[in-house]
This record gives C-alpha cells, structure tokens and sequence, in this order.
C-alpha cells in the first residue's frame, strides 16, 4: 500500500499541529526536531517513519530553529526514503498517552503576563520572535518585545527597576528581564540603547509595564 509522507517540525507525538516550532521553545523543551510520517486524516497522526532531534539552546528563537530543523528535515527525508520506498523501515504507531498539541498561536497568547517568571517570559519572547512577537503595553500603548534575558533583580510584577544607557530592567513574578530589542507603538524595531536615548528617555524607575 502506498502512503504520502509528511514532514513535521516536532519529535511526534509531541506538538501536532501549526505551531510546533513556536510552542517547542514556549514550553521550555530542552530539544525539537523533525518526524517523518505517513499521512492519514486525522492531523498529524500517522505512523512514524523516522525522527531526528537537536538541542534547544537559550540563543535559539523560532527564526534561528526554523532554520535549523528545515536543514535537519532535508538531510532526514534523503537518508530516510531510499529505506523506506525499499519497504527495508518499518513505521512505528505514535503513542496516544505522550499525544499533545501546538495549534496556530492566538492573538490574546501573544500578551505578556508580568505575573510568570522570567524564565517563562524569556520563552514566550524568544518562541514568537520574529513572529508573531510577543507585546505588552507602556502607558496605554502596545510595546512589542523581541529580545530580553532573564537576571536576578526582584521587584513588583512590570515595575521598571533600573534604566542606563544601555539597560533596561523589569520585575517578574520571580526574578526579572532586561529587554534587548523592543518596538514602541508607530515606530520601527530598535535595541533598547536606541529606544532609550530616544522615545524611552523619558522613563523612570518604578513606572509599570502591563494594562
């Protein structure tokens, strides 16, 4: 019997569905990775031909893993075929217990919540950058946010703790981010030494981010 085969950016059946690049680093997965399987109707639920996974590194975003796993997928769809059309590789049944999904990324899943901690807040960044990039929001308006690494501060969830030419620190729930590449409402993506000797020059310690 003949199948079409598919490739899909995940380690199945972890993460079916459209986003699985994206909700692999909101996780907090420590790797992703490339299945390739054999179609049916149900998404994402044939049989399992081969898998292949790489780490997951805290200077990875969905950019820089997208194009590591397209690489991955390739060289794994030409080592895989030759075996499998030869009828020498036998598909192996997904688990349904170990099943989970990453459907497309809302608009309301894009908001930062300054309530989580750093970590997750470093995940959501880096898993929507360069799209659909996560926001918030500064003084009634929406702020968007590329880039930011987690540190050791402490304060309120959104408070501002500390402002220098070059930094730009806010409070989580536990810990604190210092945001490296943000876009403020109507103007063009910047590194935060750009936004701050600019439109954030007028900033202070203790104003929030958040509604």
């Amino acid at each position: 019997m003949n199948f079409a085969v598919n490739v899909h950016a995940s380690l199945l059946p972890k993460h079916r569905g459209g986003a699985p690049i994206h909700y692999a680093l909101i996780q907090g997965d420590e790797e992703a990775g490339v299945t390739i399987m054999e179609m049916v109707k149900e998404m994402d639920a044939g049989d399992m031909i081969s898998r292949r996974s790489i780490p997951i590194t805290d200077e990875d975003n969905v950019g820089t893993l997208f194009e590591k796993l397209a690489i991955v997928g390739r060289d794994l769809l030409l080592d895989t075929l030759p075996g499998y059309i030869a009828g020498e590789i036998k598909p192996v049944p997904q688990d349904p217990s170990q099943v989970t999904f990453s459907p497309n990324i809302k608009p309301e899943e894009e908001k930062l919540d300054w309530n989580k901690t750093n970590r997750q807040l470093f995940n959501q960044i880096r898993g929507m950058n360069p799209w659909p990039v996560a926001h918030t929001f500064l003084k009634g308006d929406r702020f968007k946010i590329y880039e930011a690494l987690p540190v050791e501060d402490q304060g309120n969830p959104g408070e501002i703790l500390s402002i220098s030419k070059k930094e730009l620190i806010v409070a989580t729930a536990e810990g604190a981010l210092s945001l490296k590449q943000v876009q403020p409402a109507g103007k063009p993506k910047m590194d935060i030494s750009s936004f701050l000797n600019g439109v954030g020059r007028t900033l202070t310690v203790g104003e929030r981010f958040g509604d």
